[in-house]
């Protein structure tokens, strides 16, 4: 997953996801990704 600036787009974040498929978004597991990457699109 990689996570872009705006204008212009730069690379802000870059994280691997290792969840297997098919993925349980209830899962611990995903929920933390989802936090992180969720943080990294609101901090400027």
């Amino acid at each position: 997953m990689i996570v872009l600036s705006p204008h212009p787009g730069t690379v802000r974040a870059q994280t691997r996801i290792t969840l297997p498929r098919p993925r349980d978004p209830l899962s611990v597991a995903f929920l933390d990704y989802q936090k992180t990457i969720v943080g990294h699109l609101g901090s400027r």
